[in-house]
């Protein structure tokens, strides 16, 4: 494999996408992400934003943002928090820039970077996505420990991407457009999991979506949404307290999400209580009191 061939095709393949300014795409998924040009499509092998269950403010990571929809349509759903897009290519981060401005959306911010070297602190982010891009690193290995590294202790991981169920062709893993077009760089199933579990990752589970558009390849690849759980510190302290004014916004957002009753709340804000660890807020409870008693109404753990 000539990796500096591999990774000079995949920028030129994706910034002429960043390019375009109407037409269809040639995403790498392009049988997936059929015919939405670059300032509509995801490039990606599924719809994420339907998929990924968030909270309000947790923090997200996208890795491999590309014209950077579906980070939008996640930062919507984690506010006030970050929602973090990461991209190799100048041309998509200056794409997403402008999509989110027309959109307006501020809680999001994109990078210009590796995802094998992701520019964020440890422990910094609370959930991970990708769709279709990890495939297109050449030091996988180095990925996921950067995704272990920035994720928060108890983090999530949701990755859809391009996996072979077989050993495929090797001539496909030698040629730089098989990697641009998200094939010929795509893991085995059996070894995106091991990957997994050698970064320390838990619950980890992959389901095959479908068969990929991969042309005349005989053996053909598959998409597939892969979930993972960063393991939580033993005994992390938790502060159970009663719910402050200044806590109303995420109680309120954690309600909607839950689809719980926000009505009357900023009123009866004192009958809420908040679990806080070092993170932030990890739950709340609605009580009813009665003189010492209380009346459990609901509860929503993060």
């Amino acid at each position: 494999m000539k990796e500096k061939a591999i990774t000079q095709e995949i920028k030129r393949r994706y910034d002429a996408i960043a390019s375009k300014a109407d037409g269809k795409s040639t995403s790498c998924c392009e049988g997936l992400s059929c015919g939405q040009g670059p300032n509509e499509s995801g490039l990606g092998c599924a719809n994420l934003a339907g998929i990924v269950q968030l909270f309000p403010g947790e923090t997200l990571l996208d890795l491999g943002s590309g014209p950077g929809l579906e980070t939008i349509a996640l930062a919507r759903r984690i506010e006030p928090a970050i929602a973090w897009g990461l991209d190799q290519s100048s041309a998509m981060v200056k794409k997403a820039e402008e999509n989110a401005k027309k959109a307006g959306v501020s809680n999001v911010r994109f990078l210009t970077g590796s995802m094998e070297e992701i520019p964020l602190e440890d422990n910094s982010v609370d959930v991970v996505v990708s769709n279709c891009a990890v495939n297109l690193a050449s030091k996988k290995e180095s990925v996921v420990e950067e995704i272990a590294r920035v994720l928060r202790p108890g983090g999530r991981l949701i990755i859809a991407d391009v996996v072979w169920l077989q050993t495929p062709p090797a001539e496909v893993r030698k040629d730089p457009e098989a990697w641009a077009m998200c094939f010929g760089g795509a893991l085995e199933v059996q070894n995106y999991e091991q990957l997994l579990k050698e970064a320390g990752f838990e619950a980890i589970d992959t389901k095959i979506l479908s068969p990929f558009n991969a042309g005349s390849v005989s053996t053909k690849p598959s998409s597939a949404l892969i979930t993972a759980r960063k393991p939580k510190k033993p005994n992390e302290a938790v502060e159970i307290r009663q719910a402050k004014l200044e806590d109303l916004a995420i109680v309120l957002r954690i309600l909607k999400a839950a689809d719980l009753p926000a009505d009357g709340v900023a009123d009866w804000l004192d009958n809420f209580i908040v679990a806080q660890t070092h993170t932030g807020i990890v739950g709340i409870a609605g009580v009813e009191r009665y003189g010492i008693y209380a009346l459990l109404r609901s509860i929503v753990v993060l």
